[in-house]
């Protein structure tokens, strides 16, 4: 690409450039490649080098620490993330610029649903949405929503998961992974007719890329073995290849259940070795022990 090209050549220019116009530069380059997930790690890099090129006390050194907030986060480092959160706003404070810090505290609020803390997450969520009708502070109350939803999904309260994906999708949330909420709650709750009815009435609505989870649960829920084992191993390809770290956890649960239930203990040693590889950070679609399994 363009940018690529005008890379190269600045790159060998450096020298011609302050270091204040250096941090700049790499600054912009960490937003370039921020844009796509595969290419996080040179966005990290960048992010990183600009720092190293400025006060610490300027804007850019500000705005480079927000952009690592969701680098960390999609690099499957919640505890980084984390900590940007918390320095990013002391930052954006001395700078003035509230509106980031809007965008901060829902990053926080899904970091902490990350990290498992869910009471924590679903307290300061409620705070912002109590705060969401102030025109200093433009919370979005369909981001709100859906982040309880999720939080609720993901600590099994699913009555709240049900009660907060319609209030995101009713304030015209635009998230494509809502499609799978309501359903993965009611097959929890063994309500399988209904699991059944919401995923037949809404998948041809669906996004590409969430239809085979939501086949998948179609397929459990009539025992249909062979469909389940297709459609799940290819949407958890879909999660690793993409990087999509925030659902891998529910999935490789999901998984691990199936074989619990079915009593295949060879699988679910494998998935069990994909769990303690994601949470040693170094899972990915090649080390996979499932994937690979499923493929030979």
């Amino acid at each position: 690409s363009k940018i690529k090209e005008i890379e190269a050549l600045l790159n060998q220019n450096l020298n011609c450039l302050q270091s204040d116009e250096i941090s700049i530069y790499y600054s912009l380059l960490g937003i370039f490649y921020k844009r796509d997930v595969a290419s996080n790690h040179i966005a990290l890099d960048y992010f990183l080098k600009s720092n190293m090129m400025c006060n610490s006390s300027s804007i850019v050194y500000s705005m480079n620490i927000f952009q690592l907030i969701s680098v960390y986060a999609e690099l499957n480092q919640p505890i980084l993330a984390y900590e940007k959160c918390i320095s990013s706003k002391a930052l954006l404070k001395q700078h003035n610029n509230y509106s980031r810090i809007i965008t901060v505290d829902m990053f926080e609020c899904i970091t902490l649903t990350n990290l498992g803390l869910y009471n924590g997450s679903k307290e300061k969520l409620l705070k912002i949405l109590s705060s969401a009708n102030n025109d200093y502070l433009n919370y979005k109350t369909d981001q709100i929503y859906h982040n309880l939803a999720w939080n609720a999904l993901l600590s099994k309260n699913y009555d709240e998961c049900i009660k907060y994906t319609n209030l995101a999708i009713e304030n015209k949330d635009p998230s494509c992974d809502l499609c799978y909420f309501i359903p993965y709650s009611y097959y929890k709750q063994n309500e399988y007719l209904k699991c059944l009815d919401y995923i037949e009435s809404h998948l041809e609505y669906a996004d590409d890329f969430y239809k085979p989870f939501l086949q998948a649960m179609s397929a459990r829920t009539q025992k249909q073995n062979v469909d389940f084992e297709k459609n799940i191993i290819l949407y958890y390809q879909s999660l690793l290849q993409n990087n999509v770290y925030e659902d891998i956890p529910l999935i490789q649960n999901f998984i691990l259940d199936y074989y619990t239930e079915t009593n295949n203990k060879d699988m679910m040693i494998k998935i069990l070795i994909d769990i303690k590889s994601f949470n040693d950070k170094d899972l990915t679609l090649k080390s996979s022990t499932l994937f690979t399994t499923s493929q030979s």
